[in-house]
């Protein structure tokens, strides 16, 4: 038997057995929290979700494209003496234009947590794995984004007689 093709089968079959087997566990399905916002303008509303981030501490990051509006922040590491309870966490937002100032968000919390058994305060030995999203604080993300915009004020169309409007609220009086 030639050496050489067995050493090329042997690679082959090694080839084969290593792509089929990952030991890297796989993202979870991205859970979002959506909302609807009012917004002066793309501008305004980029700025708030970029104050909204800051805020919750989450560093400025992978991908900020104002274009698509979408943001990707950086990992917001909080580590721990034990294992399993430090935590990395990165926010994803997206804005979709519904209307003339009218915008959907959608935003996701990736969250690994750190099963380390020795060094648990060092991330350079941490050994991250990915839990499901966090979805509440996706939702409180939302909740600053909404704060900083302000109240949605609905006006009727019509103009109201102050008058008129005091003697409904008060039954005549």
């Amino acid at each position: 038997m030639n050496p050489m093709r067995a050493f090329t089968g042997l690679a082959l079959l090694a080839a084969l057995f290593a792509g089929g087997c990952s030991t890297t566990p796989k993202e979870p399905e991205p859970v979002w929290a959506e909302t609807q916002v009012t917004a002066g303008s793309d501008g305004l509303l980029w700025k708030v979700i970029l104050l909204s981030l800051r805020k919750l501490d989450f560093p400025e990051g992978a991908e900020m494209d104002r274009s698509q509006m979408k943001v990707i922040s950086g990992w917001k590491i909080e580590l721990s003496p034990w294992k399993g309870r430090g935590t990395r966490k990165q926010a994803e937002v997206t804005c979709t234009p519904i209307g003339p100032g009218r915008w959907a968000l959608a935003a996701r919390i990736k969250t690994q947590i750190n099963n380390a058994l020795a060094r648990t305060l060092d991330y350079s030995y941490a050994e991250w794995e990915w839990v499901p999203d966090n979805d509440s604080e996706a939702r409180v993300l939302l909740g600053h984004v909404r704060a900083f915009l302000g109240p949605e004020l609905e006006v009727e169309d019509q103009a109201l007689d102050p008058a008129e409007e005091y003697k409904r609220k008060t039954g005549g009086r």
